[in-house]
C-alpha cells in the first residue's frame, strides 16, 4: 500500500468512526466511489478496532497492510531521547514496542519504550495512547509496570517508556513451573493486590487476562496494558476509547456488562480476575464457549471439570491439567471441591450485585481459604465454621486441656512475632516511600513550570538534592543516610568522584551513628567508597576500605555469603591494579568458589568472577588457562542468557586477545569476527559498541602484515564512530591510531602522524589537555617523529608526555613505564646513551613490578635495553639482556618477540652491535 492510498484509507475510518452504526453502509458506499477493494480495507480497519484497544498486546489496525510505511521505519540502534533502542519486542498495527536502555550514561537501566507507528498518528490514536499513559504514570504499585518516561521523538511521534517485564503468562508461568495450588492461590492474590491498587485510584483494568499477568522467572508478578482501562468518574476525550455501538474487549474474559456494552465499574474485573482464577486453578476457562450477552448460564464447578476429565475416556487431559499442578487428578478434585468452587462462582455471578463487592473481598476469602479459616462466599451455619475448625485443629480437638492452653500460648507468641514482623516491613516499606518522595521532589526542578523553561542538567538536579539532604531530612537520618549513598552513586556515574566521594563519607558518619560501626549498613558504604577511590586512581585507599568492608562482613555473615564474595572480587581488582598478582589471584579464586557454591555453576555471577580471573592469568602470561576460563564464560552464557549477548560478544573480544597472545591469529580473527556477528544482530549493521571489535580485526590483520585487508575495517569503524556521535568523540580517536598504525605498517610514516595529531586534538577536545589519552597520543607521534630522524621534535614530545603521565598519577603505572621506555629509545637512536640507558633501565624495572617478571613487554624492555648496551660498547651486558629476553619469549611462546631479540643478538655477535 502506498503512502497515498494509506492517507485516503485513514481519512475515510476517521470520519467513518463517528458515524452511528445504522448509517455507516449508506456512508461508505458514498465514501468509497465504488472501489471495493478501498471499501474492504476500510471495513478491515473498522472490524479491527472493535477487537482490540491495546497498543502493546493488540492488533488494532493488523488487518491493513500497511506495507511502505512500516518497512520504511528501522529503529535499531537510535536513541529516542535518553534511550537507545534495541531491538523489538512487540508490534501492533498503531505502535511498536522497543527493549531500550539509557543511552546518557546517567543510570544503567533496561526499559520498553513505547511509540506510535508513522503513519499511525492520527488524532484519535494519539488520544488512545496518551490515554494510557497518564493512567499508567498515576499507577505506582510494585506489581504494576510502571511508566518512567516520556515525550516526542525529532519526529513528531509521541513515545513514552514503560517497565521492562521478562516474563510469561501467569498461567503459562503456572503450568511451566508445576505450581501448586495453594503456589497458586499465593500468587492470585499478588494479582488482586495490584487490581486493588488500581481500583483505588479510580481505575478499572477492563482486559484483565493472562496475557496481561506476568511472571518473571524469579515469580515476581506484573499486571499490563490498560490499554483499554477507563478512569471512573471521568469520560474526557483523551480516556473515551470506544464509540457508540462499538465494544473494545476480550470476550472469553469480559463480563456480561461489557458484552452488553452497560456501565462499567469495578465488579467487571472482579468477573474477569473470576475467569482467570477459575482457569488456573482447573486448567479450562468456565465456558467452552462465551455465553451471549442476554443468557445467565453459570457455569460448571471448577471441580466438577476436573471430575468430568476423569470419568471420561481421555484421561489425558485430567492427567496433564494435574500434573502442571504438581498432585493426582483426584486429589486435584478434592482441593478445589469446597470453598474454592464457590468463591470462583461468586466471582463469576451475571449480575454485579451478587459478585465480590469488591477485589479486596475476593481476595480476602482466598487468603482464609489457605489458613483454614470459614470463607464470606458460603453460608455461615454452625457445622461449616465447625469443620473448618477441625481441619485446621485437627491435634487441638483430641489433645488435652493442657495442649489446648499450650496451643493458645504458641498462638499468642506467634501473634506478635508476626506483628513485629509486619511492622519491621511496614517500616522498610515506608522507608522506601520517602525516599522515593524525595528523589521525585529533586526531580521536579525538570519541570517546565519549575524551570521556567531553561534546560535542568542531570549534574544540576544532583546537585539541589544533595544541598537540600541536610534541611528536608533533618529528622529521618536513616533516609538521609540512604540518600547520600543514592546521590553518591549518581555523581559517580556522572564521572563526578570527589562530590561522590563526598556524599558516600557523610553517609558513612550517619551509618556509624545509626547502626554502628560493625553493621553491614557501615560495610555497604564503605564499599562505595571503595569503589570510587578505585576509579580515582587512589587503589591504596580502596584497598583500605574494601578490607574494612570484609572484616565486617565476615563477622556479621560468616565465612561464606554473596556479599562476601563481591567485596572479595572488588578486593581482586585493586589488588591486580596495585601489582599484587598473587593476593588478587588469591582472593579472586576465593570469590569465584563461593560464588560457584551460593549460586550454582552456570549463574551469570560465576561467569563475571571467572572473567576477572582469566583477565588476571592472560597479564601473568599464563594464557592456555585464561583460555580456558574465557571457553567456560562462553559457556555459562550460552546456558544462561543465549550468544545473541552483549555479554557473549564482550567475552568473544577478551579471549580474541588472548588467542592473539598465544599465537594463534587465526582462531583470534575468527573470535573477534564472532564477537561482531552477535553485535550486529543485536543492534544492527550501525552502532557504537562495534567500534572497538572492527578496530581490533584490523589491528589483528595489521600485526599479520595484512595491511591491505586491515584498512576496510578501521574506515568502517571510523564511519560508524562520526555517523553515531557526530562529533569529537574517542572512538573516533581510536580509529584513527588504528590508521595511524597502518600506515606505519607500510612505511608511510608522515601520513601515519597526521591521523595520531588528529586523534590527539580530540582527546584534548575530549578529555582537556591533561589526560592520560593525550598522553598515549604525544607517545605515538614522538615514536614516529624519531623514526623520521626528527629527534629534536620527538624528544621534546616525549618528554612533555612523560611528565604529563607522572603527574596524573601519584603510583607508578605502566603509562609512565611506557613513556620511559619510550624517551629512552629515542635518546639512544639519537646517540644520548648515557641519558638514555638510566630510563631504560627504570622502565625495566617498573614493567617486572607491574607485570610480573613473565611477560611480553618485560621481554620487549630488556631487548631494547640490550640494544642500548650494545650500542654503548658494554657487550656481555647486552647478550645477558638478550638471554633474558628470549627465556620470556620462550615461556610465553611470542614468536613475535622471539624474532625480535634473536635477530638483535645476531646483530650484537656479527658487528658488535646492533
Amino acid at each position: 500500500m502506498t503512502p497515498e492510498r494509506w492517507n485516503l484509507v485513514q481519512e475515510i475510518f476517521e470520519k467513518a468512526v463517528t458515524v452511528a452504526p445504522a448509517d455507516l453502509a449508506s456512508f461508505l458506499k458514498d465514501a468509497c466511489k465504488g472501489d471495493a477493494a478501498l471499501h474492504e480495507e476500510v471495513l478491515s480497519l473498522l472490524k479491527a478496532d472493535e477487537e482490540e484497544g491495546s497498543m502493546l498486546e493488540g492488533h488494532v489496525l493488523d488487518a491493513v497492510d500497511v506495507g511502505e510505511l512500516s518497512d520504511a521505519l528501522s529503529l535499531d540502534g537510535k536513541e529516542i531521547g535518553p534511550y537507545r533502542l534495541i531491538r523489538q519486542l512487540g508490534e501492533g498495527g498503531m505502535g511498536l514496542v522497543y527493549l531500550a536502555e539509557r543511552a546518557d550514561g546517567v543510570f544503567e537501566q533496561q526499559v520498553a519504550l513505547k511509540l506510535i507507528k508513522r503513519g499511525m498518528d492520527t488524532d484519535r490514536i494519539i488520544r488512545r495512547f496518551e490515554a494510557e499513559r497518564k493512567i499508567l504514570a498515576r499507577l505506582q504499585h510494585d506489581n504494576i509496570a510502571r511508566v518512567f518516561d516520556g515525550g516526542i521523538t525529532d519526529d513528531g511521534l509521541p513515545y513514552f517508556v514503560m517497565e521492562y517485564v521478562d516474563g510469561e503468562p501467569i498461567d503459562t508461568y503456572c503450568d511451566t513451573q508445576k505450581v501448586s495450588i495453594d503456589q497458586r492461590l499465593a500468587l492470585f492474590v499478588t494479582v488482586c493486590k495490584a487490581v486493588m491498587y488500581a481500583h483505588a485510584n479510580l481505575v478499572v483494568h477492563r482486559d484483565l487476562k493472562p496475557e496481561n499477568i506476568l511472571v518473571t522467572r524469579e515469580g515476581k508478578v506484573k499486571l499490563l496494558d490498560f490499554g483499554i482501562a477507563k478512569v471512573l468518574g471521568q469520560e474526557a476525550d483523551h480516556t473515551r476509547i470506544t464509540q457508540e455501538g462499538r465494544r473494545i474487549l476480550t470476550p472469553a474474559y469480559a463480563s456480561p456488562e461489557q458484552l452488553k456494552g452497560d456501565d462499567i465499574s469495578t465488579s467487571s474485573d472482579i468477573y474477569s480476575l473470576g475467569v482467570v482464577l477459575y482457569e488456573l486453578l482447573a486448567g479450562q476457562r468456565p465456558y467452552d464457549t462465551p455465553p451471549s450477552p442476554e443468557e445467565t448460564q453459570e457455569p460448571d464447578r471448577p471441580s466438577t471439570r476436573i471430575d468430568r476429565a476423569i470419568r471420561s475416556q481421555d484421561t489425558v487431559t485430567a492427567d496433564t491439567i494435574s500434573k502442571a499442578r504438581s498432585t493426582r487428578p483426584d486429589k486435584l478434585r478434592r482441593l478445589l471441591s469446597g470453598d474454592l468452587d464457590v468463591i470462583c462462582l461468586k466471582a463469576l455471578r451475571a449480575e454485579p450485585t451478587r459478585r465480590y463487592g469488591s477485589v479486596e473481598a475476593f481476595s480476602d476469602d482466598i487468603t482464609r481459604h489457605r489458613a483454614g479459616m470459614p470463607v464470606h462466599a458460603r453460608p455461615d451455619t454452625a457445622g461449616y465454621r465447625f469443620r473448618k475448625f477441625i481441619e485446621r485443629h485437627r491435634a487441638g480437638v483430641v489433645l488435652t486441656s493442657l495442649m489446648v492452653l499450650l496451643v493458645a500460648s504458641l498462638v499468642g507468641f506467634y501473634t506478635n512475632r508476626l506483628a513485629t514482623e509486619r511492622d519491621r516491613a511496614q517500616r522498610e516499606a515506608d522507608k522506601a516511600q520517602q525516599v522515593a518522595a524525595f528523589l521525585q521532589e529533586i526531580f521536579e526542578v525538570s519541570n517546565p513550570s519549575a524551570s521556567k523553561g531553561e534546560t535542568v542538567t542531570a549534574r544540576e538536579l544532583l546537585d539541589k538534592g544533595a544541598a537540600r539532604l541536610e534541611s528536608d531530612l533533618a529528622t529521618q537520618p536513616e533516609i538521609m543516610a540512604t540518600m547520600y549513598d543514592v546521590i553518591g552513586m549518581v555523581y559517580r556515574e556522572l564521572g563526578l568522584y570527589p562530590k561522590a566521594d563526598s556524599m558516600h563519607r557523610q553517609a558513612l558518619v550517619n551509618n556509624r551513628k545509626l547502626y554502628g560501626n560493625e553493621s553491614l549498613e557501615t560495610a555497604s558504604t564503605l564499599n562505595l567508597i571503595g569503589y570510587v577511590n578505585r576509579r580515582q586512581g587512589d587503589y591504596a585507599g580502596a584497598d583500605s576500605m574494601y578490607r574494612a568492608a570484609l572484616a565486617i562482613q565476615r563477622e556479621q555473615l560468616g565465612t561464606e555469603h554473596k556479599d562476601i564474595a563481591e567485596t572479595l572480587a572488588n578486593l581482586a581488582v585493586i589488588l591486580r591494579r596495585m601489582g599484587n598478582r598473587d593476593e588478587a589471584e588469591a582472593m579472586v579464586r576465593e570469590a569465584l568458589q563461593q560464588r560457584i557454591k551460593l549460586l550454582g555453576p552456570n549463574d551469570l555471577e560465576v561467569g563475571a568472577t571467572m572473567n576477572n580471573l582469566a583477565l588476571i592469568l592472560s597479564q601473568r602470561g599464563a594464557l592456555t588457562e585464561a583460555d580456558s576460563l574465557y571457553a567456560g564464560v562462553i559457556e555459562i552464557l550460552k546456558e544462561t542468557v543465549g550468544e545473541a549477548h552483549p555479554g557473549m560478544a564482550s567475552t568473544l573480544n577478551n579471549r580474541a586477545y588472548v588467542k592473539g597472545q598465544l599465537g594463534d591469529p587465526g582462531a583470534a580473527d575468527s573470535l573477534y569476527r564472532a564477537a561482531l556477528a552477535v553485535k550486529k544482530k543485536l543492534y544492527g549493521d550501525v552502532h557504537p559498541s562495534h567500534v572497538v571489535t572492527l578496530n581490533n580485526i584490523a589491528a589483528q590483520l595489521n600485526d599479520q602484515g595484512k595491511h591491505e585487508e586491515a584498512e576496510p575495517f578501521v574506515e568502517e569503524a571510523l564511519a560508524i564512530a562520526e555517523q553515531v556521535y557526530n562529533r569529537p568523540h574517542p572512538d573516533v580517536s581510536h580509529s584513527l591510531g588504528h590508521l595511524a598504525n597502518i600506515h606505519e605498517a607500510r612505511g608511510e610514516l608522515a601520513k601515519a602522524e597526521a591521523f595520531h595529531r588528529e586523534g590527539m586534538q580530540i582527546n584534548q577536545s575530549v578529555y582537556g589537555a591533561q589526560h592520560s589519552r593525550v598522553a598515549s597520543s604525544m607517545y605515538a607521534i614522538a615514536g614516529l617523529m624519531a623514526a623520521q630522524e626528527k629527534y629534536g621534535k620527538a624528544l621534546r614530545m616525549q618528554r612533555e608526555g612523560l611528565a604529563m603521565s607522572r603527574a596524573l598519577t601519584e603510583e607508578e603505572d605502566l603509562a609512565v613505564a611506557r613513556d620511559l621506555q619510550a624517551l629512552g629509545r629515542i635518546l639512544a637512536d639519537a646517540g644520548s646513551l648515557p641519558e638514555a640507558l638510566p630510563l631504560l633501565r627504570e622502565a625495566l624495572e617498573l614493567r617486572i613490578k607491574l607485570r610480573g617478571k613473565v611477560h611480553a613487554e618485560v621481554s620487549a624492555s630488556q631487548q631494547q635495553l640490550g640494544e642500548a648496551l650494545g650500542k654503548a660498547g658494554r657487550t656481555e651486558e647486552a647478550e645477558a639482556m638478550f638471554n633474558q629476553s628470549l627465556d620470556i619469549a620462550t615461556a610465553i611462546s611470542d614468536e613475535t618477540q622471539l624474532a625480535a631479540t634473536r635477530a638483535s643478538l645476531a646483530t650484537l655477535k656479527t658487528e658488535g652491535q646492533p
